[in-house]
């Protein structure tokens, strides 16, 4: 930019340089996510939860706005739920012991897992913002005074719990709805995921006929990874199982309920 005139009337032009614009380093995904939450209340491009989503479709039998608003339907029955860590809050109980309390959330909202006595000792640690964790323990009632409680098993990262509870792939194949273009587009997929530590089976169904013929790869494991899930999900004919389940995916469940929930006029 310049400028013509000078302050006392001359001719003299005035050089203004650019400003420079500094080097930083490129936000990770969670922070970019944080941030998008934090400005205008939810999350814009996509969920954090979205990289375990395998986890949450199939291992989970609860959600944390059923936790928080629905749990004496559980009575009894073992849950499995998990979500990312928002905060942790510590206290004193009057006792003078410390307990605390994660707040987590899940694609259905927030709820505050309690962590006294034992629980807190054990389970403190999960309590750091923006862990991803998977809880799982059972719902009862106290024979004393008959309020609902749930009681921790295990905490767990889902990093770590998706390499050991997500454990087989099964394509279900529909032998009337099934030919060699996609045969081909199945095996150049897989073949992109092959090398994990995943079984890989296929059952060959004939509904019309009522049968079906399963059949397991011996020599080829699998990365089970939500990628590859909806990718094969989207060649028709084929349906998939996780770990046995078959599950209708959640995220067009999601979208409709942010549309309802965020849509203006």
């Amino acid at each position: 930019m310049q400028q013509q005139n000078s302050l006392f009337g001359g001719d003299m032009v005035v050089e203004i340089p650019k400003p420079e614009i500094p080097k930083v380093e490129a936000w990770s995904d969670l922070e970019r996510l944080k941030k998008e939450r934090d400005l205008v209340g939810v999350y814009l491009s996509s969920h954090p939860l979205q990289q375990y989503s395998l986890l949450m479709d199939y291992m989970c039998n609860i959600t944390l706005a059923e936790f928080k608003d629905s749990i004496d339907k559980y009575v009894g029955s073992e849950v499995t739920f998990g979500g990312i860590v928002i905060s942790l809050f510590e206290g004193i109980t009057k006792t003078n012991a410390k307990y605390g309390r994660i707040l987590l959330e899940d694609y259905s909202g927030r709820a505050e897992v309690p962590l006294f006595s034992k629980d807190y000792v054990n389970y403190g640690a999960y309590g750091k913002e923006n862990l991803y964790i998977l809880i799982q323990g059972k719902v009862d009632r106290s024979k004393y005074n008959n309020k609902i409680y749930f009681a921790i098993k295990n905490i767990s990262l889902m990093e770590d719990a998706s390499k050991k509870l997500i454990k087989d792939l099964t394509i279900v194949v529909d032998s009337q709805n099934f030919d060699s273009s996609k045969a081909n587009a199945l095996d150049e997929l897989l073949n992109k995921y092959i090398g994990g530590v995943g079984n890989l089976n296929f059952e060959i169904v004939d509904r019309s006929l009522g049968y079906c013929v399963p059949l397991y790869s011996r020599s080829k494991k699998v990365n089970i990874d939500p990628s590859l899930v909806s990718a094969l999900e989207a060649i028709d004919g084929i349906e998939v199982k996780v770990n046995g389940k078959l599950i209708e995916r959640k995220e067009k469940e999601v979208e409709e309920t942010f549309e309802e929930e965020y849509a203006t006029d």
